[in-house]
């Protein structure tokens, strides 16, 4: 819709509501009328407050005693749309200059629990049976880690803060026409967090304010997340949890459930694996998370797919992705994992882990052969001196179809950059410098969480040197639908790319062959055309082109859309290309390379 009606006057408020109830068959109502109660909050009247000309601003943190209260303007009477739509300010903060815990919070109407959201820094939607929770963010602002800023008399000491519009979608069956409705929030976080959420009341015409016609339709649609012929689908295909059945040692934290609950709930995810490392899990357990995986599964809405972490400490750990249910959990310190009575700490545990017989990555890849399995194994954090793992000693084209990329550990790919700021390196087993040697990864990204949040993973108090400052890794995969088949298959053929977080939408070919393809090199005057198409969630800074693992072209950007052509000349030698998209935010996303022969 224009902002400007047919006689090329803006429209008025009670214009916009009109035309928003006749299109959508949704009520708009005013989401802040007057402050109720609270605790542990921020609070201010004076108009001083950055974005949309706040008359008022309350700001409360993730701690566990806080909440805060409001009732909504009157709900027009009588009721004639299907659904009403509550408006109102919200903005989101880190809260420090440094990583802080994922947050999580809870949002009350009428003091009935309606769904659960968090921090975030992009358009988001949280769905919980009929009702919609959707941020519209219009203003971001993030500073290089250890760095902060100040916005106004609240936001102060910070290092990253968006700004935009909540819209709160409840049915009319809720709703009491010709009243006041209750809203609260209260966090109910895993750990106490500085993150924030801030909540205001503008100084007059709230619907004026914002284009509230690209708000509503984000509210309906969710966004358009698809290029050409596929459909993006997010997920994070690295999480740890707390649980085992025989009281083993974890690295995790939260149940199963509650890892799927959040990731499908909270942060919105597409699909899931649960990846427990294979000595957190007895034969059991790895029974009972295949079935929960599959009773998990919503269908064109969430998938989970079945996975584990070989986990040596000798060779480096793999990810084992497998299709189908009858998979058994292959340990990478041999059968004594899975013995009765396996010990759970101590020198007989420590013996085992340090082992000089551990078997190497051939005898998983021999076992898999032997059960003819349908699986895909993908090296992780190759580069950290805590685990190396060198792909120039194994690796296997059948089953290393992937490498990840990014997680909470940092960067993997390239060496000595800038956000992989908490582990030690070593620099030559960065992925970069292996594809010149013959291995065809693909690019992907996960949390690798361990704090039981897992697409929202940041700091946990477990694994005290974890933690990062941009999103938390999230695997992007081209398909066809929303089925653990096609995603799958989409991983199998490299057809994906990896974000820090962002919900980065991308398309890379060369010669129309997708992202992960392996060309012939047969094309005329030795030229190869290059398409590339983006649409970021902040200002793209810039747009690398890589050849052979080294930059060969830098594209400066100033939007948050790009369509580029390029031709390049093509040699006689094999080559790869890739590309790297960075924002003004900080976030990333990585294309899969394409081979040429």
């Amino acid at each position: 819709m224009n902002l400007f009606n047919p006689e090329k006057r803006r429209y008025s408020g009670k214009e916009i509501v009109g035309l928003v109830r006749k299109e959508y068959g949704i009520q708009l109502t005013e989401g802040f009328g007057q402050l109720k109660a609270y605790n542990q909050v921020e609070t201010g009247t004076a108009p001083r407050y950055s974005f949309t000309q706040l008359k008022a601003a309350y700001k409360m943190s993730a701690g566990s005693e806080s909440f805060l209260a409001w009732e909504t303007a009157e709900v027009q009477e009588p009721l004639k749309a299907d659904h009403v739509v509550f408006t109102w300010v919200m903005s989101f903060g880190n809260g420090s200059p440094f990583p802080q815990p994922a947050s999580k919070f809870d949002l009350y109407v009428d003091n009935r629990y309606l769904l659960s959201f968090t921090v975030v820094r992009e358009n988001r939607r949280w769905i919980k049976e009929d009702c919609t929770l959707a941020y519209f963010q219009k203003y971001i602002k993030v500073t290089p880690y250890g760095e902060s800023f100040t916005l106004d008399s609240q936001i102060k000491d910070e290092s990253g803060v968006s700004m935009g519009l909540a819209l709160l979608k409840v049915p009319r069956s809720m709703i009491r026409p010709g009243r006041n409705c209750g809203i609260m929030i209260r966090p109910s976080s895993r750990q106490a967090s500085a993150n924030w959420v801030r909540v205001g009341k503008v100084q007059s015409e709230p619907f004026r304010n914002i284009n509230m016609f690209a708000a509503i339709d984000y509210l309906e649609t969710g966004g358009d997340y698809s290029v050409d012929d596929y459909k993006i689908f997010y997920g994070d295909i690295h999480s740890h949890s707390g649980e085992s059945s025989e009281g083993r040692n974890t690295c995790g934290t939260g149940k199963w459930s509650e890892q799927v609950e959040y990731a499908r709930d909270i942060s919105c995810l597409d699909f899931l694996s649960i990846t427990d490392h294979d000595w957190q899990l007895s034969p059991e357990d790895w029974e009972n998370l295949k079935k929960l995986n599959n009773e998990s599964i919503t269908g064109g809405q969430f998938i989970t797919i079945h996975g584990y972490e070989w986990s040596s400490r000798s060779y480096g750990h793999r990810n084992v992705y497998y299709l189908g249910d009858n998979m058994p959990l292959i340990p990478s310190y041999g059968d004594a994992v899975h013995m009765p009575g396996f010990p759970n700490s101590g020198e007989k545990r420590q013996a085992v882990f340090e082992s000089d017989t551990q078997p190497s990555p051939l005898v998983l890849w021999g076992k898999l052969d032997a059960l003819k399995a349908e699986a895909i194994t993908i090296p992780h954090h190759p580069s950290t001196m805590q685990i190396p793992l060198n792909l120039g000693h194994f690796y296997n084209p059948k089953y290393d179809r992937l490498i990840e990329i990014y997680s909470c550990w940092g960067n993997s790919l390239e060496p000595d950059d800038p956000v992989t700021l908490n582990n030690d390196r070593v620099n030559e087993l960065a992925y970069i410098n292996f594809m010149k040697t013959g291995c065809k990864l693909g690019f992907t990204a996960s949390s690798d969480s361990h704090d039981g949040c897992p697409g929202n993973a940041q700091w946990c108090y477990k694994q005290r040197y974890l933690g990062h400052y941009l999103g938390s890794g999230r695997a992007c995969v081209l398909a066809g639908r929303l089925s653990r088949e096609d995603v799958y298959h989409a991983l199998k053929a490299r057809r994906c790319y990896a974000t820090t977080g962002a919900k980065i939408v991308l398309d890379f070919r060369i010669e129309d062959a997708v992202m992960g393809s392996v060309l012939d090199g047969n094309h005329s005057a030795g030229k190869l055309n290059l398409s590339i198409k983006v649409r970021g969630t902040d200002i793209i800074n810039n747009i690398l082109l890589f050849k052979n693992g080294t930059i060969k072209e830098k594209i400066e950007c100033r939007s948050r859309e790009e369509k580029i052509d390029l031709s390049v000349s093509h040699g006689r030698e094999p080559e790869n290309y890739f590309i790297k998209i960075i924002q003004a935010d900080g976030e990333m996303a990585w294309s899969s390379p394409i081979w040429v022969e």
